[in-house]
């Protein structure tokens, strides 16, 4: 159907013909109601009869409207029209990739921004299967673009002799051809189902493309360009593609799919890597391996000691001295795998693995990828962290629910689960049978102890650490032993790194050189005993550094890796084991009667903050934290337009956030440790005030609805700060809140043993008075958020049962303590960090959804 200036479609003139394809005419049209040119499509006659076709499409097409990604273009509407389907997209001005020349840096900055963009959509479930040119936009400002990202397109069959760029039969099912032939992958060829990967590999002919100005794979017919898709290796890149970019490509191009780059973001960090690197004569690219039996060779990334890091570090400056390189081994066993620990003589590696939604113990041998549970309760809760014994017999282990359950130990050879300490995590086994543990104090802190099995004597340690997350390592004589944390007795302190005297149980800081320490998220000592192998997170990346224990010398980068390394460990031929987390976030907008969700945007957890903080603004949109330069910023989601920063300031922002009355919002300012409250207008982002804050770290706000009184939950108290006059008043101990939206009562959270207790505290003075939470549910340590109170009395939070790893949503009657699974279409089984209640009865959630593997990386022989 041809459309002509001035006809109107629904909301839209349409004002030009832009262009005609196998997927319909599309135009510039005028929006009227929003004042703005889009483009719009008229989908093809087969599309708008076929009402399985129809449907199918604005199922896609909403799921990628809800992508809210900057390379790939938006979708703002689907309609229909006198019996026309169309479809609403940005307008994006610029020009496709066909035919494209630029220089390798340019180039390599395009294929950055695809890759990031297929990564959006592939951790959101989608796969775009007709990657070519003409999909990709270069905008005038420089941005990509990728257009037409899942759309169903339903042409007639090839024929004999077409073009080699004809766009042939989509849809689905298996067995059917789908694609653009000369950009197809294999599996697209043979009409085989096509995953992500397919892709990546329509990515690497692109990229090739634009290296050559030729096609990797081309015949004088259709069938002659599918056949060498299939049957041809691509031609050798020129000698003037830098070697890692060449690696890059010939990775992609792979006719397996499992040999390929597994994900699109770690195909997006060896570009970048190279991108970053490309003008430093000691930086190479890092490719990852492609499959579970397959070895890539990797070169890793060396630094100068005065080159910062930006935003993969946010700044570190590191020894400059060349690290070696070497072969990375994607290691076996579930689809979730963490928290390697190899055995004392190196031959089994002790490990946690999701069984049915549980961490276990589990033991493999590296080389063989086989692996075992040894454990297999379900009623203590999941497995946080593992020791060996010194002889290597028995595997130490702790079970955490909402809080510690206690330290245990298995037989290596498998056999009964014994109860060592309760109410314990945490535990580092020492040569004379002792173990150092964390508990609970009665500040209900994580604080270090020494405790002998034997005796039952058990020791304190003045050193707190990091709820959950404390990072304790022994040596091997058991003499010292080292911990991220700060000393008991402070008040709000930055994490640093701690060397242990165990016989005296003294400490002292050990100075790494770093700028922030509290970048640090795990560590290792080397077989030698000389030095610390230290992982360091921040922006998209993670680093595994190696510094000497007796100080004399700096960190040295080791490896690079995508995502999160939360465990590390070593092995006598100096390997390093490392598990790479890549969780993704989904901030989701939730109807509770239904459970259907709107996913709003797809976040990686690397790019926010940790621990995670957000909150719902009055008019319905969230903000929380995410980096942007390596900085922490307060971003605003509304779910229609790409996030904007909620703040106007060139400081760090970060959560807790809480909205005061209806025009302002509360927050955090400055590096870390973060000891300012700051509050900005909600309408101009314009900062407005500053309270200094020393009682500690700040866990969560709130305010009374009058906006007169901020409510803080800091160092394992609860705090109310006057914001008229007077000073912070402490009112009892907890460590989230959240208040009901009268403002009379403040829901309090206190995690304590045997459990985490809800309480309710009328700011009139009344009694308090605890919520009885339905048994056997416990709040999770996932921090209740201040929207978490809704006007019907029901409590929003995730919570814990005792045989999960997750924390899902639940509603808690607060009148009675009943509770109510609340489920969620799509998302029943991620973790949920923050649940708060949003306009019109939905629920404003943070889902996050684990995926981690383990790695071994073996140095190479010089």
């Amino acid at each position: 159907m041809a459309l002509t200036g001035g006809e109107k479609l629904g909301p839209y003139e349409i004002l030009s013909a832009l262009g005609a394809g196998g997927m319909g005419e599309v135009y510039r049209a005028r929006d009227a109601r929003l004042g703005r040119d889009v483009a719009l499509k008229v989908l093809p006659a087969e599309v708008a009869s076929d009402p399985t076709r129809r449907q199918r499409f604005e199922i896609e097409a909403r799921a990628i409207a809800a992508l809210n990604h900057p390379n790939i273009v938006a979708v703002y509407d689907v309609g229909s029209e006198s019996g026309v389907l169309y479809i609403v997209t940005e307008l994006v001005e610029g020009e496709t990739l066909v035919g494209a020349k630029a220089g390798l840096r340019k180039t390599i900055e395009i294929a950055v921004q695809i890759a990031g963009g297929l990564a959006a959509a592939h951790e959101a479930g989608i796969v775009h299967r007709d990657l070519k040119p003409s999909n990709i936009v270069l905008a005038r400002d420089g941005r990509v673009k990728i257009l037409d990202f899942g759309v169903a397109k339903v042409t007639p069959a090839i024929a004999a002799g077409a073009a080699i760029t004809e766009t042939i039969t989509v849809n689905t099912r298996p067995g059917a051809v789908m694609g653009t032939v000369g950009y197809m992958s294999p599996e697209q060829v043979l009409g085989n189902s096509a995953d992500h990967r397919s892709d990546i590999f329509s990515f690497g002919i692109i990229l090739n493309e634009l290296l050559t100005g030729k096609r990797a794979f081309q015949g004088a017919t259709s069938v002659d360009t599918m056949q060498a898709i299939l049957r041809q290796d691509p031609p050798l890149l020129p000698e003037t593609v830098p070697v890692p970019v060449r690696q890059i490509v010939q990775h992609c191009l792979e006719k397996e799919p499992g040999n390929r780059f597994q994900s699109a973001r770690d195909l997006a960090f060896a570009l970048s890597a190279y991108a970053q690197g490309s003008s430093q004569s000691d930086l190479n690219t890092v490719l990852p391996a492609g499959s579970r039996t397959r070895r890539w060779r990797w070169s890793l990334l060396a630094l100068p000691v005065a080159a910062a890091l930006g935003a993969l570090a946010g700044g570190y400056w590191l020894n400059p001295a060349a690290p070696p390189t070497y072969t990375g081994m994607l290691l076996g066993g579930p689809e979730v795998t963490m928290g390697p620990r190899l055995s004392p003589d190196g031959h089994i590696l002790a490990f946690q693995a999701m069984v049915e939604g549980l961490t276990q113990v589990a033991v493999m041998r590296p080389e063989t990828g086989d692996w075992t549970a040894l454990t297999h309760q379900r009623e203590r809760g999941f497995v946080l962290e593992m020791s060996w014994a010194a002889d290597g017999s028995r595997i130490y282990y702790d079970r955490v629910t909402d809080v510690p359950r206690g330290v245990f130990s298995v037989p290596v050879l498998g056999g009964t689960e014994h109860l060592v300490l309760e109410d314990a995590m945490w535990p580092q086994a020492l040569p004379d049978g002792s173990l150092l543990v964390t508990r609970l104090n009665a500040d209900r802190r994580q604080q270090l102890y020494h405790f002998w099995p034997e005796s039952g004597r058990m020791e304190a340690i003045a050193l707190l650490t990091p709820n959950f997350y404390a990072t304790v390592r022994a040596s091997a004589d058991g003499k010292r032993a080292f911990a991220l944390g700060h000393p008991a007795g402070g008040g709000q302190a930055a994490q640093h790194l701690y060397a242990i005297d165990v016989a005296s149980g003294s400490v002292r800081q050990l100075a790494t050189g770093l700028p922030n320490d509290s970048a640090m998220q795990a560590l290792a000592l080397t077989r030698d005993g000389k030095s610390l192998l230290v992982s360091l997170v921040a922006g998209n990346m993670g680093k595994v550094a190696k510094l000497p224990i007796d100080g004399s010398g700096g960190a040295r980068t080791l490896l690079t890796v995508s995502g999160h390394p939360e465990y590390i460990d070593s092995g006598p031929d100096e390997s390093v084991y490392v598990d790479e987390h890549t969780t993704a976030m989904n901030s989701l907008r939730i109807k509770p009667a239904s459970g259907r969700a709107q996913r709003d945007a797809t976040i990686p957890v690397a790019q926010l903050p940790s621990p995670f903080h957000a909150a719902v603004l009055g008019d319905g949109r969230e903000v929380f934290a995410k980096y942007a330069g390596g900085r922490s910023r307060l971003m605003v989601f509304d779910g229609t337009k790409e996030a904007a920063p909620l703040v106007n300031t060139t400081e760090e922002t970060a959560g807790p956030v809480a909205p005061v009355g209806e025009s302002e919002i509360a927050f955090l300012v400055g590096p870390e440790p973060r000891r300012t409250i700051a509050m900005a207008t909600v309408r101009n982002g314009r900062i407005t005030r500053r309270i200094g804050f020393d009682h500690g770290t700040i866990n969560s706000l709130a305010a009374t609805p009058d906006g007169k009184v901020l409510l803080c939950s800091a160092g394992g108290a609860v705090w109310r700060i006057p914001l008229t006059d007077g000073e912070p008043k402490r009112l009892r101990a907890g460590n989230a809140i959240a208040l009901d939206a009268a403002g009379r009562n403040l829901f309090v959270q206190v995690i304590e043993s045997p459990k985490t207790r809800l309480i309710r505290v009328p700011l009139d003075g009344g009694a308090e008075q605890e919520v009885p939470v339905q048994e056997p549910y416990h709040l999770s340590t996932n921090l209740i958020g201040p929207n978490a109170v809704g006007k019907d009395g029901q409590l929003v939070a995730p919570m814990l049962s005792p045989d999960a790893w997750s924390s899902p949503p639940y509603l808690i009657d607060l009148a009675t303590g009943n509770v109510k699974r609340l489920r969620v279409e799509g998302f029943d089984f991620a973790d949920y960090r923050f649940l708060g209640w949003g306009r019109d009865g939905e629920v404003v959630a943070a889902a996050f959804e684990l995926r981690s593997a383990m790695w071994k990386f073996v140095p190479e022989k010089r």
